[in-house]
């Protein structure tokens, strides 16, 4: 999905939902980072990959796991042509976010690179949701020298995170935000605080899940909130309440009593706060059908 408005263009990839998503998964050889340069691609596109290449002359050889490389590629043109038409539409953006929860966070993460490489006079941000490593040391510090932030958000107990092993060449890239269930978040954990929170605890697909992330960022907001109370912090104003798309709402509401119950305060005040939500709802308000006074949406298949 791409959207964009008058500020941002956001750019965002879907978890895993197929065999062939699978098969992309559990892919663990690397390749070279190599965008696509066919006859198609545009001069910038080609660019790219001279910028790739000139920097591993001297910092050592890129490598990405194969399988997100590949389905990267398979619209790497079409994500570009959309970016590229969008500034030329409003020449005043110049910030990209590329963000994806699971797979979609590995290929959201080498879209960031590729578009900080081939748009460099853009602010490209990358924002993660259990994503996997990506590619090599020499990867890592490519793409953190390029974008300009990588936030990868790691909910507790998540697998996928650990995943491909680090003996297997591969690094993460950017800063770790640990989330808990309570809304706790942990900004840069250090390595007792990743090992006491998160390696020593065995998780499943629970944990990984979109609504597990989801109901720890809601908890994140509304605990803080709490906290805050009076505050002057915009986050403890009346006036303030995240909006949700109903697809998200019903997520949430359907999965809140299993995968909060040990958090019951929190679980409370997630329920309150749905619950309104999804008596009010009148039609799903899907990604696909938010109306152009928020965003214009793209849909690319």
């Amino acid at each position: 999905w791409i959207v964009a408005n008058h500020d941002r263009i956001i750019i965002s990839f879907r978890g895993t939902t197929s065999a062939t998503n699978a098969r992309t998964d559990l892919t663990l050889s690397q390749t070279r980072l190599a965008w696509l340069t066919d006859k198609e691609a545009s001069v910038q596109e080609k660019q790219a990959q001279k910028a790739v290449l000139s920097w591993q002359e001297h910092n050592g050889l890129v490598k990405v796991h194969s399988g997100f490389l590949k389905a990267f590629r398979t619209v790497q043109h079409e994500i570009f042509s959309c970016v590229m038409s969008h500034f030329a539409t409003y020449p005043e953006v110049r910030k990209l976010v590329s963000t994806g929860h699971s797979l979609g966070g590995a290929l959201a993460c080498v879209c960031g690179v590729f578009l900080a490489t081939a748009v460099p006079d853009s602010v490209v941000q990358i924002a993660t949701f259990g994503c996997p490593r990506v590619g090599n040391p020499a990867f890592k510090r490519y793409a953190e020298g390029k974008v300009s932030s990588c936030w990868r958000f790691v909910k507790r107990k998540d697998p996928i995170p650990k995943t491909p092993v680090k003996v297997s060449g591969y690094e993460h890239v950017g800063v770790q935000v640990l989330l808990e269930t309570n809304g706790d978040m942990i900004l840069d954990p250090s390595i007792v605080e990743t090992f006491i929170l998160h390696s020593c605890h065995r998780g499943g697909i629970v944990a990984h899940g979109r609504t597990a992330y989801l109901g720890s960022l809601l908890a994140f907001i509304l605990v803080d909130k709490e906290k805050i109370g009076s505050s002057s912090d915009f986050r403890g104003t009346p006036e303030y309440s995240p909006r949700i798309f109903s697809n998200c709402i019903a997520w949430i509401f359907e999965r809140a009593p299993i995968y909060l119950k040990e958090y019951p305060h929190v679980q409370e005040q997630i329920i309150n706060f749905i619950n309104p939500l999804a008596s009010q709802i009148k039609q799903d308000r899907k990604l696909e059908n938010v109306e152009e006074s928020d965003m214009d949406t793209i849909n690319i298949t």
